[in-house]
């Protein structure tokens, strides 16, 4: 076996990058770059370089701690996979009337709707949607995002139904924002590298943003509060999780909650809480649970499906060519293909990702591919290089040459340098699971096996400068007189995720508002995006996480630009055909365009990528609002504080 190293000798050795690495190994979103440049892109080649370092994880999840800024807005932070789908019970009769899909979100076939919002639902507590005053030219909301939703005629003064559900009241619309705890060294060390926003920060940009999505919004004559929660402990510790989901739906009687693990989304869930948290559980987590808790990144088996239509179209039946094998073997046989997946932590495992896994198998069998061998592993870091070398030496030994790991970003530190140890060059399908599909992640992987490596990402083109993004417009449109740049922070697109996704299912909800009209509000929200810089987002009962659509992805040794927390360095993640993405079904059966063949297409960070922005012009009709002195779109009233 290999030498086993303790989790403290592990911090000792590789401890300049710890600190951002337990925060980025939980993180739901991915919040790259703040570059005020362009990168610099080389000719596609097989050159190497030496990984950047290695890392280690706590297994505390963060409130939006964040490297630097995305552009997807509908989302949520939340904990990794290594979190797992624990705690899920079922609801018995609570869950019986609630499992159906509703709405024209239903299903993933077909072309992406885009923008317009004619595939909403026509009317919803008699109410219509795409007409109405606050209305931009595609009929959705006048906000600054592609996933504004559906505007509504919605008269001011119309009677609302005044306390139609748990923390709703006439005027108001109470949501907990769960605030995990956190390392104090950790956070320290993320502020001195300028990779987080201290916790005052976040304090202000979070009311920031529940003023403008307030104003920007249908919230029919309510305002919505947000009350910030300290976790009363870890998110691993279960009993807290569970009390402090207690205490969010029963002591505070908030309507939803936004940020916390699995547990605490389960149990909150039971108690008829609406939660955006977790991030790519299996559905069996979310089908177990009342239709209550809503995410970003897509469903395990939202995954396996695409991996499977991948494999089948453009994989199977060929030599792996873009293998490493210096023997030529590999290149010149069909693929063999093996996988690597996530199974449980903290000694458990959890049937759910067995589960995803057969489904995995099963869709494969649709195009006539098998596996020919596979391995689940319980997570437990330190114990990571002996179940690293027990990985390398089954999949070798098989002769498998195209090589699918789905779990954490941090194994493959050990799986890779593992495989060069043993002298094995397989190709590398990149899964995108939890930030494996990240430059940051990538340069802390052996160089000599990552530079064949290439696969599929449900992430979206970056863009170059934050003030692109829709999160920096939305803040600046709604901040005090006198903010600059940099006031946004460095998470804002993470910031923004949960509370768009929050303030759409409100205003998709209707006047009668309570958790179950909020969860057919975000199921009947209309399909939206589709292209480089927008994924395509819907929800459905199974898949209640934003997400559906991925783009082809594979690593350049030899490029160089910054990483998602803005550093400079060799080796970057590109975008296969500049980024076009697909949604199930719509793989084209052809030869990855990838490594060698990526005839010129690919894409790393862009402002205006194919199709177009993510953003939505705004300012410039002179738009404005009476922040101080107007509670939300439709009050009459002033805003609280």
């Amino acid at each position: 076996m290999g030498v086993s190293m303790t989790g403290r000798e592990f911090l000792d050795r590789y401890g300049p990058t710890v600190a951002v690495l337990a925060v980025l190994a939980l993180l739901a979103f991915l919040v790259p770059g703040n570059a005020p440049e362009k990168n610099t892109l080389s000719t596609i080649d097989a050159g190497t370089s030496a990984a950047s370092g290695a890392a280690a994880v706590d297994s505390t999840s963060a409130d939006a701690s964040t490297l630097a800024t995305t552009d997807t807005d509908i989302g949520t932070g939340g904990t990794g996979a290594a979190s797992g789908a624990t705690g899920a019970r079922t609801a018995g009769g609570a869950t019986a009337a609630r499992t159906g899909t509703s709405g024209a979100a239903a299903g993933a076939t077909g072309a992406a709707a885009g923008p317009a919002a004619a595939t909403a639902p026509a009317t919803a507590q008699g109410l219509e949607f795409g007409k109405g005053p606050n209305c931009r030219d595609d009929g959705r909301m006048k906000q600054m995002s592609t996933y504004s939703p559906p505007c509504v005629d919605w008269v001011p003064g119309t009677d609302n139904g005044g306390s139609t559900g748990k923390g709703v009241t006439k005027d108001k619309i109470l949501i907990t924002r769960f605030v995990s705890q956190s390392d104090p060294a950790t956070d320290a060390a993320l502020r001195a590298a300028g990779a987080t926003d201290s916790a005052e920060d976040q304090d202000r940009i979070y009311e920031v943003l529940r003023r403008y999505y307030n104003l920007h919004t249908e919230t029919y004559n309510r305002e919505v509060i947000f009350e910030k929660y300290p976790a009363s402990g870890k998110d691993s510790n279960e009993a807290a999780m569970k009390s402090d989901a207690i205490k969010i739906a029963k002591e505070k009687n908030a309507f939803a909650n936004f940020g916390g693990p699995n547990v605490l989304s389960s149990e909150l869930a039971q108690l008829g809480v609406i939660c955006a948290c977790t991030t790519s559980s299996a559905e069996a987590f979310y089908t177990a649970n009342p239709p209550y808790i809503f995410a970003s990144l897509p469903t395990l088996e939202d995954y396996y499906i695409h991996f499977a239509e991948y494999i089948g179209k453009r994989l199977a039946n060929k030599p792996a060519k873009h293998a490493g094998d210096p023997t030529g073997l590999m290149q010149r046989e069909n693929r063999k293909f093996g996988l690597i997946y996530y199974e449980g932590a903290d000694g458990r495992a959890d049937p759910d990702y067995k589960k995803a896994r057969d489904r995995f198998v099963r869709e494969l069998a649709k195009y006539g591919v098998t596996l020919t061998t596979d391995v689940g592993y319980i997570y437990q870091i330190e114990n990571a290089p002996d179940h690293a070398q027990g990985m390398i030496t089954k999949m070798k030994a098989a002769g498998v040459s195209n090589l699918l790991f789905v779990g954490d970003p941090l194994y493959p530190v050990f799986v890779t340098k593992e495989a060069t140890r043993q002298g094995y060059f397989p190709e590398w399908f990149i899964s995108g699971t939890v930030l494996i599909d990240t430059t940051f992640f990538g340069r802390t992987y052996d160089q000599t096996q990552w530079s064949h490596a290439f696969g599929i990402s449900p992430l979206w083109v970056f863009h170059v400068d934050v003030s692109t993004s829709s999160g920096y417009q939305a803040y600046h449109h709604a901040a005090p007189a006198g903010a600059k740049r940099g006031d946004e922070g460095v998470g804002i697109n993470v910031y923004q995720a949960p509370v768009q996704l929050l303030f759409n299912g409100i205003n998709m909800a209707g006047p009668k508002l309570n958790a179950d009209a909020f969860a057919r509000g975000l199921f009947s929200y209309p399909k939206t995006g589709g292209k480089a810089s927008a994924p395509l987002v819907f929800f459905t009962r199974e898949s209640p996480n934003a997400i559906k659509d991925f783009t082809e992805v594979f690593w350049d040794p030899a490029g160089s630009g910054k990483d998602e927390t803005g550093k400079d360095g060799a080796g970057i993640l590109l975008k296969a055909e500049k980024g076009r993405r697909y949604a199930a079904g719509q793989w084209e059966a052809k030869d990855p365009l990838v490594l060698s063949n990526a005839q010129g297409q690919a894409v790393y960070t862009d402002d205006n990528p194919p199709g177009g922005p993510a953003t939505v012009p705004h300012t410039q009709d002179g738009h404005k609002h009476d922040y101080a002195n107007k509670a939300c779109l439709s009050c009459n009233f002033k805003p609280a504080g």
